[in-house]
């Protein structure tokens, strides 16, 4: 069992203060069986904006953590799994990838003076939704179904609808928090004929821990609406967006959500809007933000340059330029460095 391994055979403590000893001992004894056992497992911290075309989040970290009832006695707790790492690992990251899976992080992380844990929940779906700027929004969803035991359909004799409901569980962030009675999502992998579903509960509060907080949905079967609801981007209620005006003698410079990019995460890609080659990815930038923002032009594709800020809260909130040329018009864009989830 987990408890037995850090269990001290002789005690030999004989100064009167116990405290820094144990947590020697605990600490080393966690970082040998992540280490040098097949307990420990190769997991991806995550959290942020996630991009569906990567995979990948703003931000995400790896590390060591060992992962429990990887072998479930029920078919309900197929999808449920628990998370050991070192105490102060987890702090506000929503999400975990391990063996080819992603997680929803549940529960506070608590420790018993000897490793951190947490409940996690398989993530089985990946839903699309537009913000009220018209960006797409994708998140990973936990979806289970809360309408078991019903017919699955609901009416009278003079027409039957059919009636599903949804129990989802996903993170709480900038994304999210706005959710309502009146969004709709396609959740479904019929691609052909999808069953559009409607928010019918939104709950912020009962999964709310400190910054990693889960929204809990209860999502109710809709009726497809062939007039806004376009099947092929899998997209409830779309919102062209507006076309773009165009820029004769300058290049725009195009890029994922906002002109941001996070201290401390992840790669950013930027690219020129242009037929032309790219000959000069540059930046214009203060003598503080010259060490820590990094372009890195893409070797195969010269529109595009990848843009990184190293860690350094000085910068949150800071401004640069980015440009780039091709000989003849050039871009230009102001990105903003920003903290947050």
């Amino acid at each position: 069992m987990s408890f037995n391994w850090y269990l001290i055979d002789s005690p030999y403590y004989t100064e009167g203060d116990e405290r820094f000893n144990f947590n020697f001992d605990n600490g080393l004894g966690l970082s040998d069986v992540l280490m040098d056992t097949p307990l420990g497992s190769h997991i991806t911290l995550c959290k942020g904006f996630y991009d569906s075309d990567t995979g990948l989040f703003d931000t995400e970290t790896e590390t060591l953590g060992i992962v429990q009832n990887n072998a479930p006695d029920t078919v309900t707790k197929a999808w449920e799994r628990q998370l050991l790492v070192p105490i102060g690992t987890l702090l506000d990251y929503k999400y975990v990838k391990c063996d080819g899976n992603l997680w929803l992080i549940m529960t506070k992380p608590a420790n018993n003076k000897m490793y951190e844990k947490v409940s996690l929940y398989l993530c089985n779906y990946i839903a699309k939704w537009q913000d009220t700027n018209g960006n797409i929004i994708y998140k990973p969803f936990f979806v289970s179904n809360a309408s078991q035991y019903n017919s699955g359909e609901v009416g009278n004799k003079t027409i039957v609808i059919g009636y599903n409901q949804l129990l989802v569980y996903t993170s709480l962030d900038e994304d999210t928090v706005d959710f309502n009675r009146e969004k709709r999502l396609f959740i479904d992998y019929n691609t052909t004929n999808p069953l559009p579903y409607k928010t019918t509960r939104v709950d912020t509060v009962s999964y709310s821990f400190g910054e990693g907080r889960v929204l809990t949905l209860i999502l109710t079967e809709n009726q497809y609406n062939p007039a806004t609801d376009n099947i092929d981007l899998m997209i409830c209620d779309y919102t062209s967006p507006a076309p773009t005006p165009p820029t004769p003698t300058n290049i725009e410079i195009i890029y994922a959500r906002q002109p941001q990019i996070r201290c401390g995460g992840s790669i950013k890609t930027f690219t020129a809007n242009t037929e032309n080659e790219i000959t000069i990815w540059s930046k214009v930038c203060t003598a503080d933000q010259e060490d820590y923002i990094v372009l890195t032009p893409d070797a195969d594709d010269s529109k595009k340059c990848k843009v990184k800020c190293l860690a350094n809260d000085l910068l949150i909130g800071s401004s640069f330029r980015l440009q780039c040329t091709d000989g003849t018009s050039t871009g230009d864009l102001l990105i903003t460095i920003t903290g947050g989830i």
